[in-house]
């Protein structure tokens, strides 16, 4: 029963590290696309009125 549970939890830690490193990459892919397509329509701050 031990031997099955260490599996178990091995196999649990394997699953949780490849979600994290998917949801990594989806999030790169996301903010390299909203940079790559919105650089151009970046604005300086407005100047302070003083």
């Amino acid at each position: 029963m031990s031997e099955v549970e260490e599996q178990l939890s091995a196999a649990r830690r394997f699953y949780n590290y490849a979600v994290t490193e998917y949801n990594n990459a989806v999030e790169m892919v996301r903010l390299g696309f909203f940079d790559k397509n919105f650089k151009s329509q970046r604005r300086d701050k407005s100047p302070s009125l003083q």
